[in-house]
């Protein structure tokens, strides 16, 4: 529910696109990269053995995210069977 809350609330104080159906998108594109992140961490934290594996398992998803997240490479660059 915090999720919901703030991220609405956000929405509308930077004053993205007013329409109703594009916040719902946003909410539900919010939420499920909350159970994304959610999930990830408690399924590193389970098959790691101590906190530095963890750490090192993050790292490593959170380089693959980053990278083609598009903010790095251009999409048409990743090779198709990648996409």
């Amino acid at each position: 529910m915090p999720i919901l809350l703030c991220s609405n609330l956000l929405y509308w104080m930077v004053g993205l696109n007013l329409q109703f159906y594009r916040s719902i998108i946003y909410l539900v594109a919010m939420t499920f990269l909350t159970i994304f992140g959610v999930s990830s961490s408690l399924a590193i934290g389970a098959i790691s053995r101590n906190h530095a594996e963890s750490h090192r398992f993050s790292g490593g998803l959170l380089l693959l995210l980053v990278i083609y997240d598009g903010d790095f490479g251009n999409f048409d660059s990743i090779p198709a069977y990648l996409r």
